[in-house]
C-alpha cells in the first residue's frame, strides 16, 4: 500500500540559511513574515477594494519562480478581563463568552523563490553539456 517515509523524507525543508531564510531541498529559497494589516472586519467596502488592489499588484510585480503562501491562525486571546460577578450564573455566562468570542488572528505571509529549472533539474543540466 503506502510506503513508510519519515517526515523528513516527506518535507522539502533542507537547511537554514539565516535565521529567516530557509533552502529547501529542491533549491528554492523560502522565508516567512508575520503580517498585520488595518483591521478589514469593520472596514468599509473601498478599503477592502484598496488593500486588495494593493495586495494584487505586489503579488504581479514578482517574476516567474515565485510562490505566495498565506497562512492565518487563530488563537485563543489572553487579553480579555472577565467581569467581576457576584452571581454563579452571571459568572458562566461570561467565562463561556470568552472562551468563545475572544481570539486573535495571526497573519503569515511566506514567499518561496525556486531557481529556474534548468538550475535544479539533473536531467536539464546533462542535456546542456
Amino acid at each position: 500500500m503506502g510506503s513508510n517515509k519519515a517526515t523528513s523524507d516527506i518535507l522539502l525543508y533542507a537547511e537554514m540559511l539565516a535565521p529567516s531564510v530557509m533552502r529547501l531541498k529542491n533549491g528554492s529559497l523560502l522565508t516567512g513574515f508575520r503580517i498585520k494589516g488595518p483591521d478589514l472586519e469593520s472596514a468599509p467596502p473601498e478599503v477592502w477594494a484598496a488593500s486588495s488592489a494593493a495586495m494584487n499588484d505586489a503579488v504581479l510585480s514578482l517574476d516567474h519562480g515565485w510562490t505566495v503562501h498565506f497562512e492565518t491562525t487563530r488563537l485563543p486571546s489572553s487579553g480579555s478581563r472577565g467581569g467581576d460577578f457576584l452571581d454563579p450564573t452571571c459568572r458562566l455566562i461570561d467565562e463561556e463568552r470568552r472562551r468563545t468570542l475572544f481570539f486573535e488572528t495571526e497573519q503569515w505571509l511566506f514567499l518561496t523563490q525556486a531557481p529556474p529549472w534548468s538550475e535544479q533539474s539533473p536531467t536539464l543540466k546533462n542535456l546542456k553539456s
